[in-house]
């Protein structure tokens, strides 16, 4: 009885258009749309529940649905063309919600129905296509698509791309979980600009199974300052370093935030700029991406955090070299030192070097703290180089 009244629901929906479902004639009715997606994301207010534009051929309307009735995840969906039913939602009657739309709520998993699914991502135009596109014009354009390789991922879900033309394209991966540094990708999401580069939102990515031939830029040495200087000198941020490797030599003159987040602001009596050390950068050739990359970026870390909070530290030196099938890494500071024989361990809560010490010996390596003659402190990271992929 039960099915044959839910088949009935579905029967007795009528179609709709966009202008039938915003004039008002079906608001607390069920109704069917037949539309395509061209966006969908979670709920800023409600993490259970998606809201979806659907685009009918004379407008669009705006719906939600609970997150646990989609089979794919809400960027995955954008393309797709769909035939859901659901209830029209009139907006409250009062002066507050003069301006509010109506919205189509899908109640249940079943009414949701997917017609064709979202255009592979070999379908979609390449990102370059909207190069000659003003920013107003950007939004209407849909998804657009990037190849290349991950050459950096930050904040969980940040990332940069170079692609197969030499570009620098930054991807927001949203709730997608981000690849790793180095991987072949295709990167498809909403283009957007920050006036100086194209950059894509809430993408999702996949792998790469063809080769990828991008030839990745050595880093550049250059003065801290020319980051903070356009091309005439002229104090500014200077776009053309975006993406781009570069090394510098500067002076660690504080800790941005109370998280031990591996964030510093480094430079002179004069001027600032901010490092973040637990960016993932390209790797060494020799080096697999993994755990044991992941657990050598804390130590270093942990290491920094520690000479800055404890050690009053100004300077810090962070060397590393692989050689005969084992990595090295030193960290340096110019701080107070102490005793490594009497320093502070567990049992007064100062958990850092312990934690330190733990890492390294799950890896089967070597640590070695001492106190310089001159002051500061040198600790010293012996590993092996990790042969399989994914880390050890």
């Amino acid at each position: 009885m039960l099915l044959l009244a839910q088949t009935a629901w579905h029967a007795n929906c009528p179609d709709v258009t966009a202008a039938d479902f915003n004039s008002g004639r079906y608001d607390g009715q069920c109704v069917r749309l037949r539309a395509t997606v061209v966006d969908a994301f979670v709920d800023a207010t409600n993490a259970d529940y998606v809201f979806l534009v659907l685009r009918c051929a004379d407008g669009c309307v705006y719906a939600f649905i609970k997150r646990d009735f989609l089979s794919l995840p809400p960027e995955r969906l954008v393309g797709a063309e769909v035939a859901p039913c659901g209830c029209v939602r009139a907006p409250p009657n009062s002066p507050q919600h003069r301006q509010a739309q109506r919205l189509f709520d899908i109640p249940r998993r079943d009414t949701f129905v997917v017609t064709r699914p979202a255009p592979g991502v070999a379908e979609l135009p390449d990102l370059a296509t909207a190069e000659s596109c003003r920013p107003d014009e950007l939004p209407s354009l849909g998804r657009r698509s990037v190849r290349g390789v991950v050459a950096a991922v930050w904040n969980g879900g940040r990332s940069l791309l170079l692609d197969t033309g030499g570009r620098i394209v930054r991807a927001d991966l949203g709730l997608t979980a981000p690849p790793a540094v180095g991987d072949a990708v295709v990167a498809v999401g909403f283009p957007e600009t920050d006036l100086q580069n194209l950059n894509l939102s809430r993408a999702v990515w996949q792998t790469q199974t063809n080769r990828v031939d991008v030839r990745r830029p050595a880093p550049r040495a250059i003065a801290f300052t020319d980051l903070l200087r356009d091309s005439k000198g002229r104090r500014a941020i200077n776009c053309t370093f975006h993406g781009r490797p570069v090394s510098f030599i500067a002076t660690v003159r504080s800790r941005i935030d109370e998280e031990p987040s591996g964030r510093f602001l480094c430079g002179d009596a004069h001027e600032n700029v901010s490092v973040d050390l637990s960016a993932s950068l390209a790797p060494h050739p020799d080096l697999r991406v993994g755990d044991t990359v992941h657990t050598l970026l804390c130590i270093i870390r942990e290491l920094a955090v520690n000479a800055i909070r404890h050690g009053g530290a100004t300077r810090l030196q962070v060397a590393g070299t692989i050689r005969g099938g084992r990595l090295f890494v030193s960290v340096r500071d110019d701080g107070c030192g102490f005793d490594p024989a009497t320093a502070p361990g567990v049992t007064e809560s100062h958990f850092g070097l312990q934690g330190v010490r733990e890492r390294i010996s799950n890896l089967a390596g070597v640590f070695t703290l001492v106190r310089m003659p001159r002051g500061g402190m040198r600790a010293t990271v012996e590993l092996a180089v990790p042969q399989a992929k994914g880390g050890t």
